[in-house]
């Protein structure tokens, strides 16, 4: 007895969501629907060079860097989160600026003794 069985892979869907730690706000999410044991043919180093440009840092990336892949379970879509914060630093950036104010009359006198500040 000769019998052919044809398996069907089960559709998958993961989602990988880039989220901003300093604001708590979803930058961005990649969605790939695919088939179990099939590749998404993504990963993150694109977007992570994107949010690099931007002036972010890599918090955590749970994809490790990884070419994602879809699994086996169908009771729950696969889902990734990537952490990023701002690149930020302290600067200490001092400027004097000075003002004077020259109060004259219409024909050129002076008015007032002039006004002068500093303001740091």
């Amino acid at each position: 007895i000769e019998r052919t069985v044809t398996y069907k892979a089960n559709k998958q869907k993961l989602d990988v969501a880039f989220i901003d730690d300093t604001t708590g706000e979803t930058l961005k999410t990649v969605t790939k629907d695919g088939v179990s044991d099939s590749s998404t043919n993504y990963n993150t180093a694109n977007d992570l060079d994107h949010y690099k440009n931007l002036h972010f840092n890599v918090v955590s990336d749970g994809t490790q860097g990884q070419n994602l892949v879809f699994d086996h379970d169908d009771s729950k879509d696969q889902h990734y989160e990537v952490h990023l914060s701002h690149a930020t630093h302290s600067i200490d950036d001092q400027t004097t600026k000075s003002e004077a104010i020259h109060y004259v009359y219409q024909n050129g006198s002076k008015a007032a003794n002039d006004y002068t500040n500093q303001v740091h």
